[in-house]
């Protein structure tokens, strides 16, 4: 069947794929920086259940890192402040909910691009999160996405090799393509079960209506049978992936985005 052997070449591409995308530009790394910690050194807590709507609880003793640690503007589109660079040196990141008395609303491009850090707050009221936002933050173990969010862009959180898990919530109406492309370490994509626009089976990421396979996450290990009903299965779904050792499409799959 001529899906079937286009899918078994899309994942055997996959398997080989070196990833040099962080690594080509990034700056040398030298023995004076600190070592890496995980999000569980920290005492925080942060919702990963698909089952239950309720917001990610926070520890209320990290504080908010402040302004100065940021470059900003004012978005008028969306009416408050555009995070536009993270200009701190500090390894845990909680975005102030405001700036000058003015509402965080955006996490701009490439604005936490390459930074060294472990975990990240996103405050309630922010709306969007921008293209690469965190793209190449191999260190980041912990993101937390408030119920505020509506969009996550394109490769937002690619190359976050250090992301385990990542929990959508019911207020994300689009999610751009390679938005967790590249993160090695990704078992699981959860999304609040209230969402209208994704669900999550089995910690892959569809389109509410399951029609739509948009990521599998690239640590998801064995066989893998896509449920029938699936009509299409998006760019770069199975990019990676090198613990797949099969994967069974149904003939209801009619088309097969590229890799």
């Amino acid at each position: 069947m001529k899906i079937r052997k286009i899918l078994s070449a899309i994942v055997a591409a996959a398997m080989v794929l070196t990833l040099t995308a962080c690594n080509s530009n990034s700056e040398s790394k030298t023995s004076s920086k600190k070592p890496k910690r995980s999000s569980s050194d920290y005492e925080s807590s942060v919702v990963e259940s698909s089952d239950t709507p309720v917001e990610p609880q926070i520890d209320p003793g990290i504080p908010e890192s402040p302004a100065s640690d940021f470059e900003y503007e004012y978005n008028e589109e969306l009416g408050g402040i555009e995070i536009t660079k993270y200009i701190g040196d500090k390894e845990i990141v909680k975005i102030p909910s405001a700036i000058e008395g003015v509402k965080v609303v955006e996490i701009g491009k490439r604005a936490f691009h390459k930074v060294d850090i472990a975990l990240v707050v996103i405050p309630n009221g922010v709306t969007e999160i921008g293209k690469f936002a965190f793209n190449c933050c191999e260190g980041l173990t912990s993101i937390t996405i408030p119920n505020s969010v509506t969009t996550i862009g394109y490769s937002a959180f690619s190359d976050c090799t250090g992301l385990t898990s990542i929990t959508i919530p019911d207020s994300v109406t689009e999610i751009g393509e390679y938005a967790f492309g590249e993160c090695t370490g990704l078992t699981t994509i959860n999304v609040d079960s209230n969402n209208q626009n994704y669900i999550s089976k089995d910690g892959v990421l569809y389109n509410k209506g399951m029609t739509t396979l948009i990521q599998c996450p690239e640590k998801k290990q064995g066989s893998f049978k896509i449920p029938n009903g699936v009509t299409e299965i998006g760019d770069g779904a199975f990019s990676g992936c090198p613990g797949l050792t099969s994967v069974t499409i149904p003939n209801s799959v009619i088309e097969i985005g590229y890799c």
